[in-house]
């Protein structure tokens, strides 16, 4: 692809209007290069801006559109290999500004900055990404989220879920805030360690791949280990590591770090099933086991009976099953009965 059509299928794809053929063509030109990947991060940053408008309403497209090219024409007469635009491709140029006329004015400045930095102008220097303002990704029961923060670290956010991250990311330390579950794919940087604070722990890393289970309304903190080495600590951050965990190291304790369990060498696969849509339960009593459901399905379950709590289970669903198959099996398998009423569920002996 030439560089306008790059800028055309960047507008489109940014304002919603990108084809299925579009998508593929914007995927495969993202992964051909490293410096592509980060010109891409830029984008999905400058895009961020449109739910503050009051960040790009000053922005003069036309300006930025021209000032951009008489700054490459600049640098193409100093270069003595320089090739001479002619009168036609000059002309194309300045099209282009009706062009984007159809998407929104911010989704032409996001694109304008990043030709910028194809060109070598840059506007905003990506090794200099710093977040100004904290974002907040939720997600609502049953929904998953996929995102990539500024630094190329990926997030996989589980359901009923709120990640925020936090205000000069990227600056010294990279740090953000969890109430849900989220798998972490952590970019490796010394000089910037990455902290992932939850209601009363500090979770810390280098460069890794872990997972981070915080449920407030279980009162439950774990954290699983897939590769590399996480410290996990009680307080504020410049205390001393409580607890250091190790790849194939799974910490399961309650939100107030009183007591705790770090199992070694687990079938790590049985905790991240939530990853493909599955729901996995792994020795857990009643009553988690429906405070799980209650995140992928849109219902309130209710225990009748205080013994019921006490009845543990191991068993895996798909989320795409009917939550009264699920409701049947468990029903089956621990001798309970359940009674739906819309939206509220009473399980009883």
């Amino acid at each position: 692809m030439n560089t306008n059509q790059i800028w055309k299928l960047l507008a489109k794809y940014l304002s919603g209007e990108a084809s299925s053929i579009d998508k593929e063509l914007i995927e495969e030109w993202k992964n051909k290069s490293e410096d592509n990947q980060k010109v891409f991060r830029l984008f999905q940053k400058v895009w961020i801006a449109d739910s503050n408008p009051k960040s790009l309403k000053k922005v003069d497209i036309n300006s930025i559109w021209l000032d951009t090219w008489a700054k490459i024409e600049s640098k193409e007469k100093e270069s003595p290999n320089t090739t001479q635009h002619t009168i036609k491709e000059k002309k194309e140029r300045s099209g282009l500004i009706y062009q984007f006329g159809k998407y929104s004015k911010y989704a032409a400045a996001a694109v304008f900055l990043l030709a910028a930095v194809f060109t070598g102008i840059f506007l905003y220097p990506i090794q200099q990404e710093v977040l100004s303002e904290s974002i907040i990704y939720t997600t609502g029961v049953g929904e998953t989220l996929n995102l990539q923060l500024i630094d190329g670290s990926d997030v996989l956010l589980a359901p009923k879920s709120k990640l925020k991250v936090l205000s000069g990311f990227n600056e010294t330390t990279r740090e953000i805030q969890l109430e849900g579950e989220a798998y972490f794919s952590v970019e490796s940087n010394k000089k910037k360690p990455f902290w992932v604070y939850t209601e009363n722990s500090i979770t810390k890393v280098l460069g890794t791949q872990f997972n981070v289970m915080a449920l407030l309304d279980e009162s439950l903190l774990e954290v699983l280990v897939t590769e590399g080495i996480v410290g996990v600590e009680k307080g504020k951050r410049e205390q001393i590591d409580d607890i250091i965990l190790k790849e194939g190291s799974l910490l399961q304790t309650d939100e107030q770090l009183a007591k705790y369990e770090i199992i070694n060498d687990i079938q790590s696969e049985n905790y991240l099933k939530w990853k493909e849509g599955l729901i996995h339960f792994e020795e857990l009593n009643l009553s988690r086991i429906t405070d799980r459901l209650e995140r992928w399905y849109p219902v309130e379950i209710i225990l009748k009976s205080e013994d019921l709590d006490k009845k543990n289970l191991t068993a895996e669903f798909s989320s795409s099953q009917p939550l009264e198959e699920i409701l049947d099996a468990i029903s089956l398998a621990l001798g309970v009965e359940y009674k739906r009423n819309e939206s509220t569920i009473t399980i009883y002996d």
